[in-house]
């Protein structure tokens, strides 16, 4: 076993993806780094990450990319410092469209090199030459079956005979988890009387996404403003905005502001920036309901993070959501859609039939209550273990067999 070999007697593995504290792919590979660092002397190429090389753990260090511009995937510093890396297999997660820099680049210096991706597939593969650049990689893993059938058929109608895997996605059941003092309705209504600093205990709405194009806020602040005409004044809309950009955040202010719903949506948190996990605990314990309005999600992390709370979720129904959800979640209707700002077909929520179903899962205790334990009961399941997803990648990739 890997694990009893010394640190420096492993099989080096480079890690590429982002580091970002408190963005999504962040707390992926902070999540799989501890089973990874069991078989691996890993270094992590930090995408996004400017700072200086850290040690992040025992064989586990943190290098920065892009320090001058112009190399946003650390593909050509890698390349640059190819061999004094010595990598022994490569492992990259990102999107798709973002991935194909790898191959472009590491396989130019050595053409040997164990390629493998870890993605996550948003919607439907309209064009499959946009997985062109992915030739080369020795491997994929994705978080579904359904991501594991287009991608397989994708990659196939470009001639390229990738094996594609399904190593799914985790959650971190020890930092989000039901308060100690129970999370039934009533109890979640004072936190969050506590919490936002309100008048009264609230019914709020969270929608933890960041403020990004294909999340599509707007239509969680169009179908609120559609349900709270029929809610009571203490029916809050919560959005957790811990990476806020202006060009995104002040349309959605001034949207709020036209739809007569201001003083309903609560900004959360106060100060843009990432808060630490006992916090985001803290508001998913707060707040009553979740709720997505993304045009695809791959796994959609903030919501099974909420869920793990025992809050139930109200969430578009993507071929990945329901897939993973099933009965657990109260599923939105979708019509199909692009967007600018992908290269799949997505999926846009219809605002007046969640609409209907925010106002029915608030005014109906019974059905509350049922799919308040249906989320949490799927959280507990052993397919969302970070060491499920790890153990599948660890099966999956194999580093050079003349230097491991």
């Amino acid at each position: 076993m890997e694990h009893n070999r010394p640190v420096r007697d492993r099989p080096h593995l480079l890690l590429f993806g982002w580091y970002r504290p408190g963005t999504g792919f962040t707390r992926v590979l902070q999540a799989l780094l501890p089973w990874l660092a069991q078989r691996y002397r890993v270094t992590w190429m930090g995408v996004g990450y400017r700072g200086d090389p850290q040690r992040l753990a025992e064989g586990v260090r943190l290098l920065p990319t892009n320090p001058n511009g112009g190399d946003m995937m650390g593909a050509y510093a890698a390349r640059q410092s190819w061999r004094s890396l010595a990598p022994d297999i490569v492992l990259a997660l990102n999107d798709p469209w973002y991935l194909e820099h790898y191959p472009r680049e590491l396989l130019a210096v050595d053409p040997s090199a164990p390629l493998y991706g870890y993605m996550p597939l948003d919607g439907d593969v309209i064009d499959p030459s946009i997985l062109a650049g992915l030739r080369g990689f020795a491997g994929l893993f994705t978080y579904t079956r359904h991501a594991v059938g287009e991608l397989r058929r994708a990659l196939a109608a470009v001639d390229l005979d990738i094996p594609v895997e399904v190593a799914g996605h985790g959650i971190d059941l020890a930092a989000f988890k039901p308060a100690a003092c129970g999370h039934g309705l009533d109890v979640r209504m004072r936190r969050a009387q506590q919490l936002f600093d309100l008048p009264e205990p609230a019914f709020v709405v969270l929608n933890a996404s960041r403020p990004d194009p294909r999340k599509r806020i707007d239509l969680s602040l169009e179908l609120f403003a559609r349900a709270a005409a029929g809610l009571p004044a203490n029916v809050f809309l919560c959005l957790h905005q811990a990476w806020s950009f202006p060009q995104f955040v002040l349309p959605l202010r001034e949207q709020a502001r036209n739809l007569g719903i201001a003083d309903r949506v609560l900004w959360w948190p106060p100060q843009s920036g990432p808060i630490a996990d006992e916090d985001l605990d803290r508001l998913y314990n707060a707040c009553a309901v979740g709720l997505n309005t993304s045009l695809g999600e791959g796994f959609g992390l903030v919501s099974f993070e909420h869920a793990a709370t025992g809050a139930p979720q109200l969430l578009p129904a993507h071929p990945a959501l329901r897939e993973l959800w099933g009965d657990a979640a109260l599923l939105l209707p979708v019509r199909p859609a692009v967007s600018d700002y992908s290269p799949l077909r997505l999926g846009q929520v219809d605002v007046d039939a969640a609409g209907l179903l925010l106002r029915h899962l608030h005014d109906d205790p019974q059905l509350y209550r049922q799919k308040a334990e249906a989320a949490l009961g799927r959280c507990l399941s052993a397919d969302l273990r970070w060491e499920t997803s790890a153990r599948a990648l660890l099966r999956g990739m194999a580093p050079r067999p003349s230097l491991s």
